[in-house]
């Protein structure tokens, strides 16, 4: 069995915020099952070029700016609802996983809530260094030099974290901080579900990163353009599903 080190970590996003979300019991709550699709063939992304450590990473990794399934469905895209006053308990005890892995991060893309766990671990036998910049500021910077070393991380400000490695140009991820539970990745089919949502009129949008490569920086890194964020109005009635579609245009 492998040993683990483990390094506890409070990673700050702002120090003093506190929490605008009222928690309570959620009664017959309803679901939103979001459904993202691309319009039209998806374009065929380039391979992204590994610059060090080609013995263990190879020479390129896939890009995962935009993973379009055959039947047009969208992964990694995040669905949540804007600016939710109140609802169901926050599970502050729950980790949620996350991964350094053959060069990659995994998954793509991750969602939080602001002040729980983040468990990164390096399951390399090399040494990564995460970085992370919230909203366009260097946050964190912390490095991983033995295999299964695991950091336990909280984020404590809502906002978009830009994840890369100092060690290794090509790596690159996402994390959504938000401020309440109402958020769900998609899965290969382009779908997601929020769970246990009060009856009631929400705002419900879609984050996807651009896969669109403006030019690159001086290590060769991609340099992305802006992320796309789509909305639309839902009505949650108790007990029901409500659908919703999104549609993410070339």
């Amino acid at each position: 069995m492998k040993k683990i080190l483990m390094i506890v970590t409070a990673l700050v996003f702002g120090a003093g915020v506190s929490f605008a979300y009222d928690e309570g019991p959620v009664t017959n709550g309803g679901t939103i099952q979001g459904h993202v699709k691309f319009s039209g063939a998806a374009p065929k992304l380039e391979a992204i070029k590994v610059q060090k450590n080609m013995d263990f990473c190879g020479n390129s990794v896939p890009a995962e700016g935009l993973v379009v399934g055959k039947d047009g469905g969208v992964k990694f895209a995040v669905g949540y609802l804007d600016k939710v006053s109140k609802g169901k308990p926050i599970d502050r005890a729950a980790q949620t996983l996350f991964a350094e892995a053959k060069c990659i991060f995994k998954p793509h893309v991750i969602a939080v809530v602001k002040g729980t766990d983040i468990a990164i671990n390096n399951e390399d036998t090399i040494l990564h260094n995460i970085n992370i910049s919230v909203d366009g500021i260097q946050r964190f910077n912390k490095g991983q030099p033995k295999q299964n070393q695991l950091l336990v991380a909280k984020l404590r400000q809502t906002g978009v974290g830009d994840v890369t490695c100092d060690s290794h140009t090509h790596m690159k991820s996402w994390m959504i901080i938000l401020d309440h539970p109402y958020f769900a990745i998609s899965d290969e089919s382009g779908t997601f579900n929020i769970k246990d949502v009060p009856a009631g009129k929400y705002t419900l949008k879609v984050w996807h990163e651009s896969w669109k490569v403006k030019s690159h920086d001086d290590d060769g890194r991609p340099i992305y353009g802006d992320p796309i964020v789509l909305s639309q109005e839902v009505e949650v009635k108790a007990g029901a599903t409500e659908h919703a579609k999104f549609e993410i245009k070339p």
